[in-house]
């Protein structure tokens, strides 16, 4: 997920700094070098908190403590003065338990690894060997050895794991073994094994005292061990789309598979004490009993675990070794919203939609608190570092932070305008809250809002890729995709702007409004044309026909009306009107000044087609399984039928099957076909899937943290390119580059913000999926 969005990032920096450390060109360099130096692009570095182990937030895979910084922002915060020239733009970093070694990758010639002394000031260690970029680090508990990891997506030359004994300064091991790009590195306590995973689909142990390579892993996709318990005695490790490996390195044996079958395994966490694996999926927390000793698991036992569980609200720990309930509570009485565990692993702090927020000793397996001052759904849970406060977020708007010592409520926060559906706190204890309108950062001391940021919704892009139409509430903005500004902001509705539609020629904007008024907007001369106002309720829908000449729009009056932009002073504005359930409820389409009304005939086997000019139906296609649902794509040539068993694309103009595409699917909220028909982009309630409609296969998934949604996305009627936003700014996914860039933001302040703590990126920024 994270992971396998910044190796892609990664891949494309590595060209450019090997550009920028040639010196000699042979002619095909020099023709990328050129197309490179004309290119105007920014990257950002990965950027993660320091986790031990642990899986939060629905991500499977975290880097050890590394972050996105530059030399200055090191250099203030560590009064220190880096004075090697060579050292270059920092990539990577880890900080010793005792905060006092700091270890630096670095984009440059030397694939180098330097090692600071924070309480000295000073650089005590330079290590140099790799040949390749160094694409993971990870450091022993007791700072005598640094392990890391190496690999090209470039070349596969030096896909090694180095080992560098910080006592001696010196490099202790070469391990070699993996015929592709080392993508991950873990030690265990008792500095015994090393684990590596690789995109040559292993996962790899070392053992440093014989300096041997002792097993192998196979897996079907890009492997990443996860966490190591406490005792060595076992590794939780997890593969791409694979079940999840309990593997013991004493005896070299898998001692269980924990198959997602019947449900994703979203949060997974070992405790302290090693002896419990935590696993959240659904409105169920699993609590996996690790035994003592590295004896006793069973595959079977695993695999009966998730088929034996109940699909009630509760939470239910199993005891692995006698195949029992080991205790079982029902003490929400609804969903199980959100889930966070204390940074001992010790305690459990959950939000349910029964009102309530508890707190549980994972170790006693009993309920320690509970609160249920909330008057509706919690949606949201975290706690701070310190893990003296819980703050929860509800659909009843307000933010609320609890005393975990003291099980009571401190403090009741007020000022959002919608449900709360996200909490989350930053790095410094600060924290901020979100809802459908607006985030708000908190001063957790204070208990006052720092800083309101307004969410945004994108409604269009224009054909040419040239303009992208947004909104926050009653204010429209037109921005620039290729100079990444904002070129129009229109704050003349006076409700909520709930659609918006750009003209072929980039000509004029229309937008349509809870205030029941469609604006006209010219784009070149920034102001409005005109202001129609002959609806009677909420406009959800806006078209602009492909002449320009006409707009069509729907309201929740139950009429679709057409109006003419452009008209003598003999004919009408409104050129036709439609009214009633059939014409509100129903999927249409538009062409060439006729509107076409969609619908799914009564038994669910067949599609219908309304002629609205020739006042004629017809059915177009039957089917022989029900369809569900059906939805008709931007440029209203294609129809989107799922069913259960399928998706199929018939073309509304050539009036057949394009493609039948075998899957099982749930309801789709919207549908994309990109250029050349090589891409179907379905939008889902949870995620985006882009499906090759080639190779019959999911390209990749673009999904969000928990609670956080989509507030629009839209493809490229130019490149294969897809748009999208959680309101805070512009992401662009290149799928042919499998890229996702994050161009544009919508406030300068959140700006700041997401500049300065990287949980703004990982908790509220969509993340690539590959699948292989």
């Amino acid at each position: 997920m994270v992971r396998q969005a910044y190796e892609k990032l990664d891949k494309i920096i590595e060209e450019y700094m090997r550009f920028y450390y040639t010196d000699n060109f042979d002619e095909n360099d020099l023709e990328k070098s050129q197309i490179v130096s004309n290119e105007k692009i920014s990257f950002e570095h990965p950027v993660f908190n320091d986790v031990e182990g642990s899986l939060t937030n629905s991500t499977i895979s975290k880097r050890n403590f590394q972050h996105k910084i530059s030399l200055e922002t090191i250099q203030n915060k560590y009064d220190l003065y880096f004075y090697d020239c060579n050292l270059g733009y920092i990539d990577n970093f880890i900080m010793s338990l005792d905060k006092n070694i700091l270890v630096i990758t670095s984009y440059n010639s030397e694939n180098a690894i330097s090692v600071w002394n924070l309480s000295k000031g000073q650089m005590v260690a330079k290590f140099i060997g790799h040949q390749a970029y160094i694409s993971c680090m990870t450091m022993s508990k007791n700072n005598n050895f640094i392990i890391s990891g190496s690999g090209s997506y470039i070349s596969k030359a030096d896909s090694t794991v180095r080992v560098w004994n910080l006592a001696k300064k010196c490099q202790e091991i070469v391990f070699t073994g993996h015929s592709d790009r080392v993508s991950s590195v873990s030690i265990t306590d008792n500095n015994v094994f090393i684990i590596s995973g690789s995109n040559d689909k292993t996962i790899r142990l070392w053992n440093l005292i014989t300096k041997n390579q002792e097993h192998i892993i196979l897996c079907e996709n890009n492997a990443y061990p996860l966490t190591i318990t406490k005792n060595n005695h076992f590794i939780v490790s997890k593969a791409l789309n694979e079940p999840l490996i309990i593997f013991n390195p004493k005896d070299k044996q898998i001692k269980a598979l924990i198959r997602a079958q019947k449900m994703l395994i979203e949060n997974i966490s070992v405790t302290k004490s090693g002896r419990f694996l935590v696993s959240v999926t659904d409105n169920k927390i699993m609590v996996i009993v690790l035994p003592k000793n590295h004896k006793g698991i069973s595959k079977s036992t695993c695999d009966n675990l998730l088929a034996s569980n109940s699909s009630g609200y509760k939470r239910v720990l199993w005891n692995l070794l006698k195949k029992k309930h080991k205790f079982e509570t029902k003490q929400h009485f609804s969903g199980i919203n959100s889930i966070v565990l204390t940074s001992d692993k010790k305690f459990a702090v959950t939000g349910s939609s029964d009102k309530t927020v508890r707190i549980w000793d994972l170790n006693k397996k009993i309920q320690v608190g509970y609160f249920n001052n909330h008057t509706s759904i919690v949606k949201s849970v975290d706690i701070t570092s310190d893990d003296k406060y819980a703050v929860s977020g509800s659909i009843d708007k307000t933010v609320r932070i609890w005393d975990l010592t003291e099980k009571k409520q401190v403090e009741v926060l007020y000022g959002h305008e919608t449900a709360v559906n996200f909490v989350s706190i930053t790095s410094d204890n600060q924290y901020f809250s979100l809802s459908e309108t607006e985030l708000i950062l908190w001063d957790l001391k204070l208990k006052s809002i720092l800083k309101q940021i307004p969410i945004h919704k994108i409604h269009t892009v224009s054909k040419d890729d040239t303009y992208c139409v947004t909104s926050n509430g009653k204010c429209l903005l037109v921005w620039n995709l290729l100079t990444k500004q904002k070129t129009l902001e229109f704050k003349g509705h006076t409700d909520i702007i709930n659609c918006a539609a750009i003209s072929n020629d980039n000509s004029f904007i229309a937008s349509g409004s809870s205030d029941t008024t469609i604006r006209i907007l010219d784009l070149q001369e920034k102001h409005q044309k005109s202001n129609i106002n002959r609806h009677k309720r909420s406009i959800t829908d806006i078209i602009i026909t492909n002449d320009n000449h006409s707009i069509v729009s729907r309201s929740e009056d139950k009429t679709i009306r057409i109006w003419n932009l452009i008209r003598s002073k003999r004919e009408k504005l409104q050129k036709a009107v439609f009214e009633g359930n059939f014409y509100y409820k129903n999927e249409f389409i538009v062409l060439e000044n006729n509107i076409f009304i969609v619908s799914i005939s009564y038994d669910g086997y067949s599609l219908n087609v309304y002629n609205t000019l020739e006042k004629s139906q017809e059915i177009v296609f039957e089917s022989d399984i029900k369809i569900k649902t059906i939805k008709i794509t931007k440029n209203s040539h294609f129809i989107i039928l799922v069913s259960e068993t399928d998706i199929k694309i018939w073309n509304f103009v050539d009036k057949k099957i394009e493609v039948v595409y075998e899957n099982k699917f749930s309801m789709i909220k919207n549908a994309f076909i990109t250029p050349l028909k090589k891409f179907l982009i379905v939008e889902f309630y949870k995620n985006v899937q882009v499906l090759d409609l080639e190779e019959k296969n999911v390209e990749v998934v673009i999904e969000t943290s928990d609670n956080i949604c989509l507030t629009g996305f839209e493809v490229s009627q130019l490149e294969n390119k897809i748009y999208f936003s959680t309101g805070f700014g512009i992401s662009v996914y290149n799928i042919d580059e499998k890229t996702l860039k994050h161009e544009i933001f919508f406030d300068k302040n959140f700006e700041e913000l997401y500049n300065s703590d990287p949980v703004y990126e990982e908790k509220l920024f969509p993340k690539i999926r590959n699948i292989d």
